[in-house]
């Protein structure tokens, strides 16, 4: 018995030890599941497509702010409250502030990610929370200040989803320089981007985002690249 007795606590260091990684792996694995249950309470966003959205819109771009108040979660502080102003169509604005004043949150709020507790946001006379999430987002475009380029061909980087044809690429390059800047023997489409566009500089990468929003709205819009 005393043999046996020793024989097991031989083997008890080990089961221990396995006993506290089982319990460090569920208890791992229960903060996945409470994220994914998370995930299943979350607000649903408004529908994507609405009976009510025009083919055309917006046509001017003219953007107005009426008593506009947002906050990020029902529990927190007002971040934008009784916002009014109003951009006209081609008009080019600053908006200015120190870190927290909102100036990022009025991007959430133009894209529906933030949706507004008063006053509303009118662009073409056309209250934007009447429109489709889909319609709204496509029609608007954003070049963040790290602007994001993927490793590929510089063709797949100005065009993802390849819905643009050759010459209308090529009109968007040679309308922002892009083959002065690119050095390239060859098709320029062909050349080769690095992961986050290393073989590029800040400024750089931004021209290519540049010019894959133009090409965004040309194509939604049916624009002629020589215009």
């Amino acid at each position: 018995m005393v043999g046996l007795a020793l024989s097991y606590m031989l083997n008890l260091e080990a089961d221990i030890r396995d006993l506290f990684w089982c319990y460090c792996y569920l208890e791992t694995n229960m903060v996945s599941i409470e994220r994914c249950y998370n995930y299943t309470n979350l607000i649903q966003e408004a529908p994507n497509v609405k009976d009510t959205d025009k083919e055309n819109w917006p046509e001017k771009g003219e953007i107005e702010f009426k008593d506009y108040s947002v906050r990020y979660r029902p529990t927190t502080e007002i971040v934008l409250k009784n916002l009014t102003f109003s951009i006209r169509d081609c008009e080019k604005i600053g908006v200015v502030g120190r870190t927290g004043s909102g100036k990022s949150t009025l991007c959430l709020a133009l894209l529906r990610i933030l949706e507004a507790i008063e006053g509303k946001i009118i662009i073409d006379k056309q209250d934007i929370a009447e429109v489709g999430l889909q319609k709204l987002r496509s029609a608007i475009t954003i070049i963040p200040q790290d602007p994001t380029l993927f490793e590929g061909k510089l063709k797949f980087n100005l065009d993802p989803y390849g819905r643009a044809s050759k010459e209308e690429l090529m009109a968007a390059v040679e309308r922002a320089n892009l083959s002065r800047i690119i050095k390239h023997e060859g098709d320029i489409l062909e050349y080769e981007v690095q992961e986050n566009g290393k073989n590029f500089s800040a400024g750089e990468r931004q021209l290519i985002c540049v010019v894959r929003a133009i090409l965004r709205v040309i194509l939604i819009y049916n624009i002629s690249t020589t215009k």
